[in-house]
């Protein structure tokens, strides 16, 4: 994770498998990040990560989402897993986040992320 001054935008790249308290930590410090940043948009690149569990998926709509929206975010990209089950789970993660402010995209490619925040 880091932050990209040229997107100006809290990075997350996600490498394999990874649940439970590794994953709620790492999106945890994406929100501390993007509070010391003042940052209004995150990139998600997701293409190397496994399935998120259930009770992770929930914990990303319930608990996470909105304590992202509440430190500023308002763009969030993020790239699919290459794995089609990991891809299903982040769009049920995208679905229930829904009716939230913050604006969503998911694609294949790494530079539609990065170009659809860069015009934001």
């Amino acid at each position: 994770m880091y932050y990209d001054e040229t997107l100006d935008s809290v990075v997350l790249e996600w490498e394999g498998f990874v649940s439970d308290d590794p994953f709620r930590e790492a999106m945890d410090a994406a929100i501390e990040l993007a509070r010391e940043r003042n940052a209004i948009k995150m990139l998600g690149d997701s293409r190397e990560m496994g399935t998120l569990d259930q009770e992770d998926q929930e914990w990303s709509f319930t608990d996470w989402a909105p304590r992202a929206e509440e430190v500023g975010l308002e763009h969030l990209a993020v790239v699919y897993p290459e794995s089609v089950v990991a891809a299903m789970s982040v769009d049920n993660v995208m679905e229930a986040t829904e009716g939230d402010d913050i604006e969503r995209t998911v694609t294949d490619s790494r530079d539609e992320a990065e170009a659809w925040l860069a015009a934001r």
